[in-house]
């Protein structure tokens, strides 16, 4: 199959659905990051279509390219990273239980993306879409089993402490500065 039909497939599924994201964003690391022209007009068409699906759920979010092209981005108004959100959900007074398993519903197909927080639609959508798109796509089993851990955490300060390992732990949540630190060339 080629671009077009690729999109017409992905705008067949349920609007907002971790699937029809997960196709987004492979859609973007086919047509997109892995070509010599960053996408040409494939780009533009493709985050039109994401941001329509963004849009008529009435998310808030938008995605577009990065600093580099070929790089997908997620925006929710104001400047998060996986440290943020997690430390939001984590402050929670369930630990983030209810998120975490609202996520893993929502990764497998058995709810809506309307029915997470803020904060885990964001979450949700930036793994989706852009981790996916980033060529990610084999490190969400990992992920969905992290939230399923956390879901089911004896405490809420059990699954507080969980949350809390996701940016440092899962590998494209990390940070250069992770990296180093992991390497032992990172000293504060």
């Amino acid at each position: 199959m080629g671009f077009n039909e690729d999109l017409a497939n992905a705008n067949q599924m349920a609007a907002g659905s971790a699937l029809q994201l997960q196709e987004f964003g492979r859609m973007w690391r086919v047509y997109v990051g892995l070509q010599s022209d960053n996408g040409g007009p494939h780009r533009q068409q493709l985050i039109n279509a994401v941001n329509t699906v963004l849009d008529n759920l009435g998310l808030g979010l938008h995605v577009g390219r990065g600093f580099q092209a070929y790089d997908p981005v997620v925006r929710a108004g104001k400047p998060s990273s996986y440290a943020s959100l997690c430390r939001s959900l984590a402050g929670k007074a369930d630990g983030g239980k209810q998120d975490a398993l609202y996520l893993y519903q929502w990764a497998r197909g058995e709810r809506n993306v309307t029915d997470l927080s803020a904060e885990a639609r964001d979450l949700g959508v930036i793994v989706m879409f852009a981790e996916v798109g980033r060529g990610y796509s084999g490190s969400l089993m990992e992920l969905f089993n992290h939230w399923g851990a956390i879901a089911q955490a004896g405490t809420p300060q059990l699954a507080a402490q969980l949350w809390q390992l996701v940016p440092a732990s899962w590998t494209p949540a990390t940070t250069y500065k992770d990296d180093l630190s992991a390497a032992g060339l990172y000293v504060q």
